[in-house]
């Protein structure tokens, strides 16, 4: 019996493999990061765009599988406690002040 970690393996190598033999069939490659967004022709292939969200989702299974429970938990009170300065609730697009403590309390 495959792990859970080689049969996620599994996936991601061979979505990838589809994907570039997908854009090397075209002569292009798959787009980079560095370079702006830009549509591809390739942006309605369905079969396509089902194997690209196969390697998203088990990429995304793998992160879960192998990273340690207590790290994400850390990591995620990281990342809400960014969000709060003297009980203020601070988003990216709104700013206004909010004070947890009176409605906690």
């Amino acid at each position: 019996m495959v792990s859970p970690l080689s049969a996620l393996s599994n996936i991601l190598s061979s979505g990838i493999a589809t994907i570039e033999s997908t854009y090397a069939k075209q002569g292009t490659a798959f787009p980079s990061l560095d370079e702006p967004i830009q549509p591809t022709p390739f942006d309605e292939d369905r079969e396509l765009l089902e194997t690209i969200d196969h390697v998203i989702a088990a990429a995304s299974q793998l992160i879960a599988l192998v990273k340690p429970a207590s790290r994400t938990i850390i990591e995620s009170c990281f990342a809400v406690s960014d969000h709060y300065a003297d009980g203020t609730l601070q988003t990216d697009t709104d700013y206004t002040s909010f004070n947890y403590r009176q409605v906690s309390g």
